[in-house]
C-alpha cells in the first residue's frame, strides 16, 4: 500500500485558492491540448510520449505525486495521464486532488495491473478511461487521449486528431515494405499493378499489419502522387461528427457552427482518400459514401448546392466484410465497389522469415548515428519464436521498449511482453525463469549475478544454474560496454 500523501503540508497552495491566482493560466485557449504524463518508470514514459506526441502541444513529465502536485498548481492542463502505482503515492490520491481544483482536467489512469476492482474504482473516481499496459497499450492510450479530447478543442483539430490516429495505426508510416518472404514479394507485385490504374481499392489485413503503409505507397507510385493523400481512421470518429467530417459545414448550419469547414473529401480533391477500419462505418453513412463514389459528388451539410470532388478511394479492414453483408451490418452494394481490387496483407506469424529483417530495420530506424546494436542468434530466436498478436505494429513497440534500455553491444534478449516470451523449462525444482528474460537482466547488470538474481527474484545459485542450463557465458555479458 502507498502511504496517504498530505498535499496541504507541501503544496504553497491548496485548490481552492487557484481559483483567483491562476486565472488566467486556466481560461487560456489553445489549438493544441497540454498534457501531464505522471509516470515513475522512465522507459514507459519515453514509450508513451513518443506515441502521443503529434496530439499534443506539450507534454510534461512528472515521476512522482509530489511533482504531480507542483506541476498541476503551477499550469493548466487539458488530460492527465496517470500511473497508478507511483512510488510516494497512490494514483487514486492523486485523483482525488485533482477534482478539487476549480477546472479539474480529465484523467486517463494507466497501471501494469490488470484488475478489474482497479478499473471500477478508477471509473468510480471519475476517471475518464483506463488503459492496462499490455502488448498494444500504446495504440490504446493514443485511442483514449482521442476520444477524451475530441470535444475540447475547435473542430478544425478533430481532423487532425484522427489523422494521428490513422498514423498509429499502420505498421510504419514510410512508404516500404521490409520483407522478402514470397507473400510480401506478391504484395509489392499487386502494388506495383494496381498503382496504375484509378480503380477502388480494398485492403484487407489483421491490425498491426500495415495496411496504411500500402495505401501510401500506391498513392506515391500512381498518377496522383502530386495530389493529397488523406488517411481516416473511421473507426475513431464520433458518429455525430461523421457526416461533417466527410462532406464539410457551412457556417451557421448547426449550432457552434461559426465558419466553414471543408471536410475529408474536399481534403482529398485530385489525390487519394484512404478509409482505414471502414468496417466501421455506419449504415447511413455508407449511403451516402456509396452515392460519391457513384456521381463524383457530395453536398456539405447547411450547402444549396453539390460539390464535384475527383479522388481515388483505397479502403482498408480487419473485419470480413462479406460476413458483415451477411449480417445486415454492411451495404452489398458498397461493398461491390470497394472491392474492385483487393489485397490481403499476410501477418506476421505467416512470414516469420521476415522477422530478423523488420527488427533490423526498426533498430536503424530508431538508432539513427550509425551505431545500430547487432542482433545475438539468442535475440533472433526469441523473435521467432514470439506469437505476434499485434503483428508489426507490436515488433515495432518492442524494438522502441528494447532500445530504451540498450546501453551499447549487442541485443541478447527483447523486451518482449511476458505473455509472448516462450518459458523454458528446466529439470531443476527451481522457480521459472524464461532464457530471454535472464538473458536480459544478464545483459543490464554486465553479468554480476547478485542484481542479476535481486531483479529475478531468486538465488545466486539459481541464477548459475539456469547459466549453465540455457548454455550462456558470463564473459559475454561482462564485456559488454556502456
Amino acid at each position: 500500500m502507498h502511504p496517504r500523501y498530505d498535499a496541504s503540508s507541501t503544496l504553497p497552495q491548496r485548490p481552492e485558492a487557484l481559483c483567483n491566482s491562476n486565472e488566467k493560466a486556466f481560461t487560456e485557449t489553445r489549438s493544441k491540448p497540454q498534457i501531464l504524463l505522471v509516470e515513475d518508470e522512465v522507459p514507459h514514459a519515453a514509450l508513451l510520449q513518443a506515441s502521443i506526441a503529434d496530439l499534443a502541444e506539450s507534454i510534461d513529465h512528472a515521476q512522482t505525486g509530489a511533482e504531480a502536485f507542483a506541476a498541476l498548481s503551477s499550469k493548466k492542463f487539458d488530460l492527465v495521464i496517470l500511473d497508478i502505482g507511483l512510488p510516494d503515492v497512490n494514483g487514486f490520491e492523486v485523483q482525488r486532488w485533482i477534482r478539487d481544483l476549480p477546472s479539474p482536467p480529465p484523467v486517463l489512469f494507466v497501471t501494469a495491473e490488470e484488475s478489474v476492482e482497479k478499473g471500477v474504482e478508477a471509473m468510480r473516481q471519475g476517471a475518464a478511461n483506463y488503459v492496462v499496459k499490455r502488448a498494444d497499450y500504446l495504440t490504446t492510450v493514443t485511442d483514449a487521449v482521442t476520444e477524451i479530447l475530441r470535444d475540447s478543442f475547435p473542430s478544425p483539430l478533430h481532423a487532425s486528431l484522427f489523422r494521428v490516429r490513422a498514423r498509429a495505426e499502420s505498421g510504419e508510416t514510410t512508404s516500404q515494405l521490409v520483407g522478402q518472404s514470397e507473400a510480401m514479394q506478391n504484395v509489392r507485385r499487386l502494388v506495383e499493378v494496381y498503382s496504375a490504374t484509378d480503380a477502388t481499392l480494398l485492403i484487407y489485413g489483421e491490425t498491426g499489419t500495415g495496411k496504411d503503409v500500402v495505401a501510401r505507397m500506391i498513392h506515391a507510385e500512381s498518377a496522383r502522387k502530386e495530389g493529397p493523400f488523406v488517411a481516416v481512421n473511421c473507426a475513431a470518429i464520433p458518429d455525430a461528427l461523421m457526416e461533417s467530417e466527410f462532406f464539410g459545414s457551412r457556417r451557421g448550419s448547426f449550432t457552434g457552427s461559426v465558419r466553414d469547414r471543408e471536410g475529408f473529401f474536399a481534403e482529398a480533391h485530385r489525390g487519394t482518400l484512404f478509409l482505414d477500419e471502414i468496417g466501421e462505418l455506419p449504415l447511413h453513412l455508407q449511403s451516402k459514401l456509396l452515392r460519391v463514389i457513384e456521381s463524383g459528388a457530395y453536398r456539405s451539410i447547411g450547402a444549396s448546392s453539390e460539390t464535384s470532388v475527383d479522388i481515388r478511394i483505397v479502403a482498408a479492414t480487419n473485419r470480413n466484410l462479406k460476413d458483415q453483408v451477411d449480417e445486415g451490418a454492411f451495404r452489398a452494394d458498397l461493398y461491390y465497389r470497394l472491392n474492385v481490387l483487393r489485397i490481403a496483407i499476410p501477418a506476421l506469424r505467416e512470414r516469420r522469415s521476415d522477422i530478423p529483417l523488420l527488427a533490423d530495420f526498426f533498430i536503424k530506424k530508431y538508432v539513427s548515428d550509425g551505431n545500430a546494436p547487432n542482433l545475438t542468434p539468442e535475440a533472433i530466436e526469441q523473435l521467432m519464436a514470439a506469437s505476434w498478436p499485434g503483428n508489426v505494429r507490436e515488433l515495432k513497440h518492442v524494438v522502441q521498449r528494447t532500445l530504451v534500455h540498450w546501453r551499447g553491444g549487442p541485443i541478447y534478449a527483447f523486451a518482449i511482453d511476458e505473455a509472448d516470451t516462450p518459458v523454458v523449462t528446466s529439470t531443476f525444482k527451481d522457480p521459472p525463469i524464461s532464457q530471454a528474460a535472464l538473458i536480459m537482466e544478464l545483459s543490464r547488470h554486465r553479468g554480476r549475478l547478485g542484481p542479476v538474481a535481486a531483479a529475478l527474484g531468486v538465488s545466486t545459485r539459481t541464477i548459475q544454474r539456469r547459466i549453465c542450463e540455457f548454455g550462456l557465458h558470463l564473459k559475454d555479458f561482462r564485456a559488454l560496454k556502456y
